[in-house]
């Protein structure tokens, strides 16, 4: 018997991500025929950096590892915050 796999959803390590994530998890648990929803949270550059954001890149700074890790692979589907993007 094989496991079922999970969908590995990406998003920032902040309150309101994770709030938002469990939204859209919750909303997708009626949908997923028992398919587990794993929440990767993630810390980006945007979270690392205490100077002005205008400085040094803009909001993309809070997106690019979330991106990145779509792109790899690593996770199957992200949640941003509008406010980030």
């Amino acid at each position: 018997m094989t496991t079922p796999c999970a969908l590995r959803l990406g998003t920032r390590n902040s309150r309101l991500a994770l709030a938002q994530a469990a939204l859209v998890t919750a909303a997708l648990e009626p949908f997923s025929d028992g398919l587990a929803i794993e929440l990767h949270p993630m810390t980006t550059t945007g979270d690392q950096i205490l100077q002005p954001l205008y400085d040094i890149g803009g909001k993309a700074l809070f997106c690019k590892e979330i991106d990145q890790a779509l792109l790899r692979g690593d996770v199957d589907f992200a949640v941003h915050s509008l406010k980030d993007v």
